[in-house]
């Protein structure tokens, strides 16, 4: 039902977020997703730490730090080669990237300066700066989705909104997420199963949007009218030699 998954996602805080396409649904390898779940947890408490960590059977060196209206510091490397940096961008925003062994990036996650998720886009692996897909949250009647970008070949852009469910999908959910609720798993089948109302709600929303630029549209194009057309009252020589 609508009210379930809306009350799935009331007050929803995203620690991480897994795409099945590219990465396993498990977060025993996400060492910043524990460090961010103890931020939050502990009441945005700072959390500093240089330590030895155990990603996907292998020894990496990570030394983060998390404060509060302050850009994360988080750097994790092997054998003195990145696996996770930082990149700052203005308004304090961030992202976290993570890098294949071949040195590509092949994940980046931003951040805004309060530590709330705001998108992961994913790469090629083979061809650097590829971007492949992009996944962002989306509120819908009340509903936190996940909207999915996904990028092919040549260049179009297939959009889905994934909604959320506390139980896996019978087909694989395309999305899970560690969540202060805990895990959550998104899939486009939940929205079929459950949020009848929400399809409608959600293509109600996209129809407004476009309204809304046609009418910005609009306008602007009256106000370069009446623009030229006083212009042409006060030079009508210069319009009109």
């Amino acid at each position: 039902m609508l009210e379930q998954s809306q009350k799935l996602t009331d007050g929803l805080i995203i620690y991480s977020v897994l795409v099945s396409d590219y990465e396993k649904l498990d977060f025993k390898n996400d060492a910043l997703a524990g460090v961010r779940a103890n931020y939050f947890n502990s009441g945005c408490k700072e959390q500093k730490e240089i330590t030895e960590i155990e990603l996907h059977g292998m020894d990496y060196k990570m030394s983060c730090l998390l404060t509060k209206n302050e850009p994360l510091s988080w750097k994790v490397t092997r054998d003195n080669l990145p696996y996770q940096s930082v990149k700052r961008a203005t308004g304090g925003v961030y992202s976290v990237i993570t890098y294949n062994d071949r040195g590509i990036v092949f994940k980046r996650q931003f951040f805004d300066r309060n530590h709330t998720w705001l998108r992961t886009e994913y790469f090629n692996r083979s061809i650097a700066d590829k971007l492949i897909t992009r996944i962002y949250p989306r509120k819908v009647s009340g509903i936190i989705t996940l909207v999915t970008e996904d990028i092919d070949d040549n260049g179009i852009v297939s959009v889905k909104t994934l909604f959320p469910s506390d139980k896996q999908s019978n087909e694989n959910s395309r999305v899970l997420i560690y969540s202060n609720v805990g895990m959550l798993w998104y899939d486009a089948s939940f929205l079929r199963r459950k949020n009848p109302t929400a399809t409608a709600d959600l293509c109600l929303t996209v129809i407004c949007s476009k309204m809304i630029l046609f009418q910005k549209m609009l306008i602007i194009s009256m106000i370069a009218l009446i623009l030229r057309t006083k212009i042409f009252q006060m030079f009508p020589t210069r319009l009109n030699p």
